[in-house]
């Protein structure tokens, strides 16, 4: 396994974050308990020691799972959660960053992850009822109390970051980036290299399209997030598990699978520090743990780099 020191920190983490948006269940179909267990066991198998879960995921449910490894092990992990996504009971969801929340959220989520401390605590998103300033004076207060190490966001841009900056220090930036989905090429990814922040990418495989495993005859029920996504639709889907066929003779060539591959890119991309790898089985973690300790040539680089320019979603 290969480690990284978060920037303006004192975390060393594991390249690859074990994230656990599949545990809550939501959106993702029927959860089994027992292989989400196995899977955080397989990761300190690993030697990962980095995982990211949100207050959010199945409204507490992988807090909880992850707390009983934390609590039963009793490892020096580092450990990332969230806090602004609030789910009402019609399935709607909403955001609610306000200092009453979030230090009611704070206190949930340390008792689900049975620790006193967190080491970084990531606002999920934007509240647009809420001055950035407010929450920023708010997660202030939580590493003034002890109960937060460092303070990360997740799918901000870089104006709301400088904001919040000039309230307390911001040490890691999460945002959607893979081979598909190159977005953040224009904004985000040099805004970290220039700033001096950690970035930390999930969606590697694009909802595990990437992985090379669908064709055109995959079914995706309606309770499956892939079911309502362009990607996963008509000529879209077509040119994307085109280009993955190539991707899969880059991979042979390599001797790697395309998910090793493809997480590999994104571990060569300057100012990525970790990239979170969501998964359900021990196996699937197993398969991207693979993408560590060796690397791609300029070549390769560059081949996968020209391949899907110009497939992000506009």
């Amino acid at each position: 396994m290969e480690y990284s020191k978060l920037k303006n920190s004192d975390l060393l983490v594991s390249r690859i974050c074990l994230g656990t948006w599949l545990f809550g269940g939501r959106r993702w179909g029927k959860v089994n308990s027992a292989e989400c267990l196995a899977t955080l066991e397989r990761a300190l198998d690993l030697g990962i020691n980095f995982f990211d879960t949100a207050d959010a995921y199945g409204e507490g449910i992988a807090e909880e799972m992850l707390g009983k490894v934390l609590n039963q092990k009793h490892l020096d992990l580092i450990v990332a959660t969230k806090v602004g996504v609030v789910w009402r009971s019609d399935g709607a969801r909403y955001i609610d960053l306000s200092p009453a929340h979030i230090q009611d959220a704070v206190r949930a989520s340390l008792k689900r992850l049975k620790t006193d401390t967190i080491d970084l605590y990531q606002i999920h998103e934007m509240d647009p009822l809420v001055p950035i300033e407010v929450t920023g004076g708010a997660l202030k207060e939580l590493i003034k109390s002890g109960l937060v190490r460092y303070i990360g966001v997740s799918n901000f841009d870089p104006t709301s970051i400088r904001k919040l900056q000039e309230i307390l220090p911001v040490v890691t930036i999460q945002s959607e980036y893979n081979l598909i989905r190159r977005e953040i090429e224009a904004d985000i990814l040099p805004f970290c290299r220039q700033a001096g922040l950690s970035l930390l990418v999930y969606t590697p495989l694009q909802r595990g399209l990437l992985s090379g495993k669908f064709d055109q005859f995959s079914f995706f029920p309606e309770d499956d997030n892939r079911y309502h996504e362009k990607d996963f639709q008509g000529a879209r889907f077509t040119r994307h598990l085109e280009k993955i066929e190539k991707l899969k003779e880059i991979s042979r060539r390599i001797g790697r699978s395309p998910s090793q591959v493809a997480i590999r890119w994104l571990l060569e991309q300057r100012g990525v520090d970790a990239v979170i790898c969501g998964a359900r089985h021990p196996a699937q973690l197993t398969e991207n743990a693979g993408a560590t300790d060796w690397n791609l040539t300029p070549d390769s680089i560059r081949a996968l780099s020209d391949l899907f320019q110009g497939e992000q979603v506009q």
